[in-house]
């Protein structure tokens, strides 16, 4: 084996690393925007629940309150 194909073979190894490199890194970006867009996605639905919760307690709140100051005004859906 002489030089020359010595070096052919460390450059071909050398870019076959490279290549190997570059598609792991597109690997490890891939997942980060993956798991970018689930955090995104739970981060969303979290606000959704918390509004929604919020909605149903003020809700609640508004007929407590009627419900002490003027409780004959009280509709059947404010009772149930």
């Amino acid at each position: 084996m002489n030089l020359s194909n010595l070096n052919d073979y460390l450059q071909t190894l050398a870019t076959v690393g490279a290549i190997i490199g570059l598609l792991m890194v597109g690997y490890q970006v891939s997942e980060s925007n993956r798991i970018a867009s689930q955090q995104m996605a739970s981060s969303a639905f979290n606000l959704w629940t918390q509004a929604a919760i919020s909605e149903v307690e003020s809700g609640v709140l508004n007929t407590v309150a009627k419900s002490l100051t003027n409780p004959d005004e009280l509709t059947l859906t404010d009772k149930l």
